[in-house]
């Protein structure tokens, strides 16, 4: 039963590593030392929300599904972030798109 199971992870892991290695992908990509997030919860971002006229922390629960390009010297990612409203059930939160921008790609 054990050389069985070894046998499968080593043809998952082996499998893994084939679809690392596809021409058309991108990297490989390293983690900088020390390296943060670029998007985090913040409880300090607010703004005023044009639907209700209330200030809101617009990104103080969770920050998420970022997407990043670079332009003209720059880097732009576009995110989804969520407020803290109590209950973290899903659909009972609005959801807002933030934009970080950096010169460098690591200060935003």
């Amino acid at each position: 039963m054990k050389k069985s199971i070894s046998f499968i992870l080593l043809f998952f892991s082996l499998l893994s590593l084939q679809a690392q290695q596809k021409s058309w992908m991108l990297g490989p990509f390293l983690r900088p030392e020390a390296a943060k997030p670029i998007v985090a919860p913040l409880s300090t971002t607010t703004f005023v929300d044009p639907m209700t006229g209330k200030t809101v922390a617009w990104e103080s629960m969770a920050t998420f599904n970022p997407a990043a390009i670079a332009r003209n010297g720059e880097v732009f990612v576009l995110y989804r972030a969520e407020e803290k409203l109590g209950e973290k059930e899903i659909g009972g939160h609005t959801s807002r798109i933030g934009l970080a921008t950096s010169a460098d790609g690591f200060s935003f």
